[in-house]
């Protein structure tokens, strides 16, 4: 075994996450329980707990009529909660199939929610206008290379 360590360039390691999380729709759809969302007044308990944290920071302690932007929205079950929670939201993801099956999830709620398809470290680039509030959840930032770039 040796001791060097191992040099991966961002693209590759870009792409081989890209597919990794690609591969990971089916599963994800099935096992992120999203029949639960056919009730009209559920929302995902990772929203659930957001909301209430969000809730000292935010006009009215709500995102109700707020313009909110969800990095990293995978498959959408999180954005439609924040969007039945009363904002407008823009969920972002750079996976073509989580970005359908989110945009499916939300066609058959009837929820209107823009999706947009980029790298998260592109997406102020890759989306337009102002936010309110910028979104996103646990296990989203461990392989970003650069934080600040992301924060950004």
């Amino acid at each position: 075994m040796s001791d060097s360590p191992i040099t991966v360039d961002w693209e590759t390691a870009r792409a081989t996450n890209r597919d990794n999380w690609e591969d990971r729709v089916p599963l994800h759809e099935e096992a992120y329980g999203l029949g639960a969302l056919d009730d009209p007044g559920y929302l995902t308990p990772m929203v659930r707990t957001d909301l209430e944290a969000l809730a000292p920071f935010v006009a009215e302690g709500t995102v109700a009529g707020l313009d909110v932007c969800h990095l990293q929205c995978h498959i959408g079950a999180d954005t439609v909660s924040l969007a039945r929670a009363g904002a407008r939201v823009t969920g972002l993801d750079f996976s073509p199939a989580a970005l359908a099956s989110a945009a499916g999830l939300a066609e058959r709620l009837g929820l209107n929610v823009a999706w947009v398809e980029a790298d998260v470290l592109q997406a102020r680039l890759a989306v337009s206008g102002d936010f309110d509030v910028v979104y996103t959840s646990i296990g989203t930032i461990t392989w970003l290379p650069d934080l600040a770039q992301w924060a950004s």
